[in-house]
C-alpha cells in the first residue's frame, strides 16, 4: 500500500512508487517526515547511469536530511532559493567528482513546504501535474532539453497529483492514457504498477523509475478555510445584486456573443463537410447508417469477415479470438489454449486467420489454420536489418494475398506472403511514427495510420511512403483534418478512405483525393458518445464496413474493477 504521511502543515501526502515493495527504485529518493514542526517532503528521481543516479540521490539526501531532523528543528525561510541552491550544488559536486550528467540523463525533484510545491528539473524530465483531473502546465514552455536547471514554484490544492518518472516510461504512452491510469487508482502504488506494466507492453523498460504523489488537505486546515468561504459567500451575494442592477446591459452583451458563436459554429460545420462542394454522399446520406450487430464484448480491437459472412473478432482484454456466426447466433472461441496476451489485429485469407499479438516474452504473428491449431508463428525475421518484431499492432491482406504487418515499436511495416515468408519492409521516418492501422487499397496501394504523428500515409506500389492528406474544402478554403490517435483504416474499391479517429470518437470518410466526404461522430452514431472506434474492415463483397468499438482500453483499470464500463460493440454500415 501507499504511504500516507503529514509532509507539511496544510496537506497529507500519499506517495506511490514502483516497484511497490517498500523500497524505492534505484535513482529515486522519497523523504517523508511526521514532524509537526518541520513541514517538509522531498521527492527526487534521477534517470541515468546507475552510478550517477546513486551519487546524485545520496548527495541530496545528505544535504537535505539536516533540515528535516526533528532534533535540530530547522526551517526554510526561502524554500525556492534554498531548493535552487541545493540542486545547483548537487550538479557542481557531480562535476567535481567526474559524475557530470550525460546527454541522456534527466532529473526531477519536488520540495513540498506547507501549501506550495517547489519543482525542479534537468533536461525536461517528465513531470505531470494534475489539478481537478486536468493537466496543469508547471513550466512556461517545454524547454530546450539542454543541461539547464529549471526551478518553479506553485500553490498546491486539495487532490492535486504530481507524477515524476523516467522518459522511457512515457515514450509510448499518451497524456490521455496516463491521466486515465493516474485517476483510476486510489492507491498510488497500484497506479505506478499499472503505468509500468503499460510501458513494458510497448517496449521493455530496463530501469523503471516513477513516483506519484497525491495531496489531501488536513482537517485542521480545512476548518481554517471556513472563514474564507464565508467571505466568498458575501462576495457572491454582492455580485448577484450588481447583476440585477445592470441586467439589461449584461443580457444584450450575452445575446450578441451567443449569436456570434452560433454563426461561427455553422461555418465550421460547413467546412467539416467539405465546404459545400460536390460530394459522393455526405454524412446525411442513408448510406452511412450504423447497424449494431452484437455487443457484450470486453475490449474488441479488430475484426475479420469470411466469405460466408462469419465474424472473427480479437478481444484484447480477454486475450482471445471470438467466432460469431450470424446465421445461428452462436459465439465460440477459436483455438484450444492459444497463448495470446494482447491480440490487436486480425485478417483472413481463405481458411487461415492471421493474428498480431504483443507479449512481454515475445512479439508475434500467428497463422491459425481452419481446425484452430497454429500453423506458423513469426517472432523474428532472420534477415539483415530486420530481426525481432516489437509490438506488431495491425495486419492487412492485399489483393495478391500478401500480409502487411504494422511493427509499431520498430516504426516499420513488414510484408509477408500468405505462408508467412518474409518479402520486404518499409521503414518509416520521423514524420510517420508508430504505425497503428493498415488497409490495402486499389492499384496495389497500402494505407496506414500513425498514432504518434496523428496522420495517414500511403505506400505506393513502388514502395514509396508519402502522406495522404485528408482535408475539407478546396483550394484556398482547404483545411486539414486534425486526428487524435487514428487507429483502424479501410479503403473501398472506389478508393474512398475510412479512418477511425479514436480519441475524437468518430470516423472520417474521404474521397480518393483526400477531400472529406463525411464525418461520422456521435450525431450519426449515438454510441460514439462513449465508445471509441478501434478497428475498421471491409466485408468480403465490399458492400459493408464493419466497425469495432470499445468504451475503454484494455489496460484501463475500469476493465478490472468496473466491468460495466469495459464493454465493446460491433457495428455494420452500408457503403455501396
Amino acid at each position: 500500500m501507499a504511504r500516507e504521511i503529514v509532509a507539511h502543515k496544510s496537506y497529507q501526502t500519499i506517495v506511490g512508487s514502483a516497484p511497490a515493495n517498500g523500497a524505492e527504485p534505484e535513482g529515486v529518493y522519497i523523504l517523508d517526515t511526521n514532524d509537526t514542526a518541520n513541514f517538509f517532503g522531498l521527492f527526487v528521481i534521477y534517470n541515468g547511469d546507475r552510478t550517477r543516479a546513486q551519487f546524485a540521490v545520496e548527495h541530496l539526501r545528505r544535504r537535505f536530511s539536516a533540515y528535516c531532523d526533528v532534533f535540530q528543528n530547522r526551517d526554510i525561510a526561502k524554500p525556492r532559493v534554498f531548493f535552487q541552491e541545493l540542486l545547483t550544488d548537487m550538479l557542481r559536486e557531480m562535476q567535481k567528482n567526474g559524475m557530470e550528467p550525460a546527454d541522456g540523463d534527466s532529473m526531477a525533484a519536488v520540495l513540498l513546504k506547507e501549501g506550495r510545491a517547489i519543482i525542479g528539473r534537468l533536461r525536461n524530465c517528465p513531470i505531470f501535474y494534475l489539478r481537478d483531473h486536468k493537466y496543469r502546465n508547471v513550466f512556461p514552455s517545454a524547454g530546450s532539453g539542454s543541461g539547464k536547471l529549471e526551478v518553479t514554484s506553485v500553490t498546491v490544492s486539495n487532490n492535486d497529483m504530481i507524477l515524476l518518472c523516467s522518459q522511457d516510461m512515457v515514450r509510448r504512452i499518451t497524456k490521455q492514457e496516463l491521466r486515465s491510469l493516474i485517476l483510476s487508482k486510489s492507491d498510488p502504488d497500484e497506479a505506478c504498477a499499472r503505468i509500468t506494466e503499460l510501458a513494458n507492453r510497448y517496449e521493455e523498460v530496463k530501469a523503471p523509475r516513477i513516483v506519484l504523489m497525491g495531496l489531501k488537505r488536513n482537517r485542521e486546515e480545512s476548518k481554517a478555510l471556513l472563514n474564507t468561504r464565508n467571505i466568498g459567500l458575501l462576495a457572491g451575494i454582492a455580485l448577484l445584486i450588481l447583476g440585477l442592477v445592470f441586467w439589461r446591459e449584461i443580457s444584450g452583451f450575452v445575446q450578441h456573443s451567443l449569436k456570434s458563436r452560433i454563426v461561427s459554429k455553422i461555418q465550421n460545420m460547413s467546412e467539416s463537410l467539405g465546404g459545400g462542394g460536390d460530394k459522393r454522399s455526405g454524412a446525411d446520406s442513408p448510406m452511412y447508417e450504423f447497424e449494431t450487430l452484437f455487443d457484450g464484448l470486453a475490449v474488441p480491437y479488430d475484426i475479420a469477415v469470411s466469405r460466408d459472412e462469419v465474424y472473427f473478432v480479437v478481444d484484447d482484454k480477454e486475450s482471445q479470438i471470438i467466432r460469431f456466426d450470424p446465421s445461428d447466433k452462436k459465439m465460440t472461441l477459436v483455438g484450444n489454449g492459444l497463448d495470446l496476451q494482447f491480440p490487436t489485429g486480425i485478417e483472413i485469407i481463405g481458411n487461415n486467420l492471421y493474428i498480431t499479438d504483443f507479449k512481454s516474452t515475445a512479439n508475434q504473428v500467428l497463422i491459425i489454420k481452419a481446425d484452430g491449431t497454429v500453423g506458423k508463428t513469426i517472432k523474428a525475421v532472420d534477415k539483415p536489418g530486420v530481426g525481432s518484431l516489437r509490438n506488431p499492432k495491425a495486419i492487412a491482406a492485399d489483393a495478391d494475398s500478401n500480409i502487411w504487418v504494422a511493427d509499431r515499436t520498430n516504426n516499420r511495416i513488414l510484408k509477408f506472403n500468405m505462408h508467412g515468408d518474409y518479402i520486404g519492409k518499409v521503414q518509416c521516418s520521423a514524420a510517420f511514427s508508430s504505425p497503428n492501422g493498415l488497409a490495402a487499397g486499389p492499384e496495389g496501394r497500402v494505407f496506414a495510420t500513425f498514432k504518434d504523428t496523428n496522420n495517414v500515409a500511403v505506400i505506393e506500389k513502388n514502395g514509396a511512403l508519402k502522406e495522404f492528406k485528408i482535408h475539407s474544402g478546396e483550394g484556398a478554403n482547404a483545411r486539414p483534418v486534425t486526428f487524435d490517435q487514428p487507429s483502424g483504416i479501410a479503403v473501398d474499391r472506389k478508393g474512398f478512405v475510412y479512418v477511425a479517429d479514436r480519441q475524437n470518437n468518430r470516423i472520417v470518410v474521404s474521397d480518393p483525393r483526400g477531400r472529406v466526404d463525411a464525418i461520422l461522430d456521435k450525431s450519426r452514431n449515438r454510441d460514439f458518445a462513449t465508445y471509441m472506434p478501434f478497428g475498421l474492415k471491409l466485408g468480403p463483397k465490399g458492400k459493408y464496413l464493419y466497425i469495432v468499438g470499445s468504451a475503454a482500453l484494455s489496460y484501463d483499470s475500469t476493465c478490472q474493477f468496473e466491468a460495466d464500463k469495459c464493454r465493446g460493440k460491433i457495428w455494420r454500415m452500408r457503403i455501396e
